[in-house]
């Protein structure tokens, strides 16, 4: 006998869930329904735009209790009603009804790309290509599943996959490419997680070249881009993705790493509510790139779709967040992986769920996707004008990880110089010698170079062998990527002087200029220089006296190609000479140095002073100043005896306090070691603040755990170099951790510039900052600096709320009031802080202790009020990935250049790169024939806001590729000029050499067009050039 019925409508409660029946789509909807009586059947009937449904609820027990019921899918907003029936009407209410959303979820499956930390990075790379062979094993066996269950997986960086095609079979490699085409697998556009802000120009875009080179030869497509677990990120990069094709780009930005401080950008303007969010982030150029935030970089399938019931239960939680927030979309990603580790491997755990899910749910949809997927999707449903930031990220943590091998990594930064030069130079000596491009070699100079840059420094417990053997793998790539730049660079530097016409017997020296513009510039010609790294073999092309010519061939090895590389002999130096300009036929004054003992602060300077005593020539150099070096050409100089030494005026004049010439006077503290004045004899004014906490050049060594600041101590001063070039002043001492400290301070006769080099003898002392200060005069200064292919204007570009304690630095900095202008450029230390000492903001994900006044807000406008700059050029207090200490012999070079506050950026830039870019000379022995005047330039650029990045050959063979950026903020249409080649056609192309258009070819120009703060890249074809002659392999 069933009981009289007493129900109430406690609650309704629409869910994400739909299920679908026949055609029909219907909505779960939760009552809670209370029953005062005994067991009761119930039904009920939903009301909405005239339409009636009847629907069955069934059996109710006594007491309060939760059902489920279907209802038809409503789609647009109206007021429901809901009557409840027990054979009569029981209750009834009304319920304004918002539609719930069809959700899609995105599930991309990636492993995290360390190369190391957890384990040897040789290891991680055969580990990763099991990984990929999983993933293709899982493809296989879920061919047959429905679609969107289907395994998929993103590989995360290019050098995985890379690694992949160079070992495996070809039929394990076609397999893996088919499903890359397919869409199955994915690869991202670029080679690592960089360190980006570290990428020197031409770096930064050689990220894409791998990955497009398998697009081009084997046919995959490259559509997305991810940079994870690095809390920074340059501007330009969002250009180069653009012009490149890849449309977007989704970095797994380390949000946890900020949990008791300010995190990497101001969140309440990137992004709101801290909800995932697109947005465009727009390049200097103005293109611009999809740009996804989640937080987190991945979620391992122990806390999220380990199975159906935590997804089941764990979901509907995460959907509601999102709508609360905001949220507006119908669809979301989530990266996930199979374990709270990095470099985890793939799982079919995901792909199971949701086959289980998807078949008892129409909606929430789970799509096991690539990135590509959902951003195609997303991007047709952003209806609403998205967002747009433009600017840097600049990093906390990962740069300043990068000055724990400050050694290392100052290696690694010239080499993004070198390597340009080398790469110009051979392409060069490919067309006017017979030289074989060297392809492969610059191929893996740029790998290695790339490879140091790439976030992961050491394991993740930086203690014991492990550590030893993960950093050994690591610098070597930096080693290796010097050494191959350097081997190149000579190598073809000597077939181009090989070609020379020289009309007189005896020794000459061919100044190369590695830069676009003509200069003037100082040149150090050592007698005898590091050799490359290889020797390779030739037929010795005099016989010996008494050797038939039938005999076979004796074959030696050299320096350089055919033969071995000239040294000056000692004898030339030790009696009287001149040194003539070739173009000019007039004399040129210059000065004998020598490297008189192993703690001289100039690079190699130990070894120098050791080989030196097995050859002088290593410990010896003829220094003067090169005038009208043609631009990316050579001029030669030639030495001849005379019969008295030559004297030469100078305006140098050098004691132990004083050092003086016709543009500056210096006066050094005798008592303290530091720098008291700076006077700019052309402007009459002084360069230093005599009231900043700190003095130009001083060595601050802060401690992590109590801020404590301390210098150099017990200091003598001397004379250093006194010369008719140039004129030095030693300052030597000692402080905390570095105990010897040798600084050097140059100025030249005829060059308006201070040099500064210091060397450190850094003990291993952990839980130390280190600076160089330059407290330069000026209130309240506008400050440039120029970062990767990019100029930034400190908070003007760069994201909201982001790090301003200190910036990543290529080439220059730039700061002036207007009635005073100072550029500044630093060789081995990238990081710089304007306006003051700010407090290390390395998040507690790396840190090892609490650096003093960590947490503090970032630096604001208004507290850069003077024109300090500090260089910060090593720490050490590391929990892991980086080194938490280092010891060795450290060298930091500096220059300062001042002008009237109006010069310009122009100028600041020209400075920059030529302190890094100085004259390379190569000796060479007359009269000799050759079909290359004494001075010629390779290229001309006539746009004075342009200047030429590379030239190299195509990497299809096809042609040169030029490339060009403007680094002034103004549209250009540049003529290039190449006079060693006729260039019959040229395209333009993206930045990884895909052919846009054509470009105009008049006479023997190139007209290229550029975009304000934009890069430009050109293909030429030559008359007469075979595609893919000279190339190297």
């Amino acid at each position: 006998m069933i009981m009289t019925a007493y129900l109430r409508l406690k609650s309704i409660e629409p869910t994400v869930f739909f299920v679908r029946i026949g055609d029909e789509l219907r909505q779960i909807v939760k009552l809670k329904i209370l029953n005062k009586g005994g067991v009761a059947e119930a039904d009920l009937r939903v009301e909405f735009d005239s339409k009636t449904y009847h629907i069955r609820i069934g059996e109710l027990k006594p007491g309060l209790a939760e059902y489920e019921v279907e209802i038809p899918d409503i789609r647009r907003p109206t007021e429901v009603k809901f009557v409840l029936f027990s054979g009569e009407l029981q209750d009834e209410k009304r319920l304004r009804w918002r539609p719930t959303r069809h959700w899609r979820i995105y599930i991309v499956q990636e492993s995290h790309h360390d190369l190391g930390y957890t384990d040897l990075p040789q290891r991680v790379l055969n580990e990763q290509m099991e990984f990929i062979d999983l993933a293709v094993r899982f493809c296989e066996e879920t061919a047959d599943w429905p679609e969107d269950s289907k395994f998929r997986y993103s590989i995360e960086q290019s050098w995985s996959l890379i690694n992949y095609i160079r070992h495996k079979p070809e039929k394990s490699v076609e397999k893996l490419l088919n499903f890359i085409r397919e869409g199955r697998i994915e690869v991202s556009a670029l080679h690592g997680n960089e360190i980006s802000e570290l990428c020197g120009h031409e770096e930064l875009i050689r990220l894409l070249y791998p990955s497009f080179t398998l697009k081009r030869k084997c046919g995959i497509p490259v559509e997305y881009a991810e940079i994870t677990d690095v809390p920074g990120l340059s501007w330009a990069l969002a250009m180069i993705l653009s012009n490149c094709g890849v449309r977007y780009f989704s970095p797994g930005m380390p949000r946890g790493y900020f949990k008791h401080a300010h995190p990497f950008w101001d969140e309440s303007r990137v992004v709101p509510k801290g909800m995932p969010r697109p947005f465009y982030w727009v390049g200097p150029d103005g293109s611009k790139v999809l740009f996804w935030y989640g937080p987190g970089y991945g979620i391992s399938e122990t806390y999220f779709l380990s199975g159906y019931k935590s997804t089941y239960k764990i979901l509907p939680v995460i959907l509601a967040e999102l709508e609360d927030k905001g949220y507006p979309y119908d669809a979301v990603r989530f990266r996930v992986q199979k374990a709270h580790r990095d470099n985890a491997p793939p799982s079919l755990v995901f792909s199971r769920v949701a086959r289980e899910w998807n078949s008892r749910w129409a909606y929430p949809r789970i799509i096991i996707a690539t990135n590509s997927m959902f951003f195609r999707y997303i991007e047709k449903k952003c209806r609403t004008k998205l967002a747009r930031f433009r600017g840097e990220l600049p990093d906390t943590d990962y740069v300043v990880g990068a000055s724990s091998t400050a050694y290392e990594s100052g290696i690694n930064r010239i080499t993004h110089d070198t390597l340009l030069s080398a790469e110009k130079f051979s392409t060069i000596a490919s067309i006017v010698a017979d030289y074989e491009y060297p392809a492969e070699t610059l191929r893996e100079a740029y790998e290695h170079m790339i490879l140091y840059d790439e976030h992961t420094w050491g394991q993740a417990n930086p203690i014991g062998p492990a550590q030893e053997a993960n950093w050994a793998e690591k610098a070597l790539h930096a080693y290796k990527a010097s050494a191959l730049a350097h081997d190149t660079l000579i190598k073809s530097l000597n077939m181009i002087v090989d070609k020379i016409r020289l009309e007189y017997d005896g020794y000459y020296i061919i100044v190369f200029n590695p830069l676009s513009w003509s200069r003037s510039d100082i040149v150090y010609a050592y007698l005898r220089d590091p050799e490359p790294c290889g020797r390779p073999i030739h037929q010795l092309k005099e016989v010996p006296e008494g050797i038939s010519t039938e005999e076979p061939p004796i074959l030696v090895s050299g320096s350089a190609i055919g033969r071995d590389v000239i040294r000056l002999p000692s004898s030339i130096i030790n009696e009287p000479f001149e040194l003539i300009d070739e173009e000019t036929g007039r004399r040129v004054p210059y000065q004998i140095i020598e490297v008189s003992s192993p703690y001289d602060p100039i690079p190699y300077a130990a070894y120098r002073y050791a080989m030196g005593h097995l050859d002088g020539r290593y410990a010896r150099a003829i220094v003067f100043l090169a005038e009208d070096l043609p631009p990316m050409g050579y001029k030669a100089y030639r030495i001849t005896p005379c019969r008295r030494r030559p004297k030469f005026e100078t305006r140098i004049r050098v004691s132990d306090g004083i050092l003086e010439n016709r543009f500056y006077r210096i006066e050094v503290d005798r008592e303290t070691g530091l720098v008291r004045s700076i006077l700019d004899k052309d402007l009459g004014r002084e360069l230093l603040d005599q009231n900043a906490p700190h003095r130009f050049n001083q060595c601050i060594i802060r401690t992590c755990m109590g801020g404590e600041e301390h210098t150099i101590e017990e200091p003598t001063i001397s004379v250093g170099r006194s010369g008719p070039i140039l004129g030095s002043i030693i300052i030597k001492g000692r402080g905390l951790g570095c105990p010897y400290i040798i600084q050097e301070i140059t100025l030249y006769d005829q060059v308006k510039r201070i040099d500064v080099s210091n060397r450190l003898l850094k003990d291993p002392t952990p839980f130390l900052d280190v600076y160089f200060a330059f407290p330069f005069g000026m209130e309240d200064p506008e400050i440039r600096f120029e970062a990767s292919d990019s100029v930034i204007k400190p908070f003007r570009d760069q994201f909201p709320g982001s790090n301003t304690n200190y910036y990543a630095m290529q080439h220059w900095a730039y700061i002036s009031n207007g009635h005073l202008g100072v550029a500044f450029s630093s060789i081995e230390a990238h990081l710089v802080e304007f306006g003051g000492l700010w407090p290390s903001y390395v998040s507690e994900a790396h840190h090892c202790i609490a650096p003093s006044e960590y947490g503090r807000e970032f630096v604001e406008p208004g507290e850069f009020r003077m024109g300090y700059i500090y260089s910060y050029v090593m720490s050490n207090n590391f929990r892991t990935n980086f080194q938490p200490v280092q010891a060795g012999d450290l060298l930091f070079r500096y220059s300062i250049m001042s002008s009237s506050g109006d010069v310009g950026i122009r100028e600041a830039r020209k400075f920059g790169w030529e302190f890094h870019n100085p004259p390379i000379p190569v000796y060479m022995t007359g009269r000799k024939d050759g079909n290359l005047p004494s001075k010629m330039g390779f290229c001309n650029v006539d746009k004075p806001n342009v200047m030429l990045l590379t030239l190299k050959r195509a990497e299809d063979g096809d042609g040169l590729i030029l490339r060009l950026i403007e680094t002034e903020g103004e549209d250009a249409q540049a003529n290039i000029r190449l006079p060693f080649i006729k260039a019959s056609r040229a395209y333009l192309t993206s930045p990884v050499e895909e052919d846009v258009k054509e470009a105009m070819v008049k006479a023997d120009r190139i007209k290229v067009p550029i975009r304000a703060f934009g890069i430009s890249t050109v293909r030429i074809k030559m008359q007469g050039d075979s595609k893919g002659s000279k190339l190297e392999g």
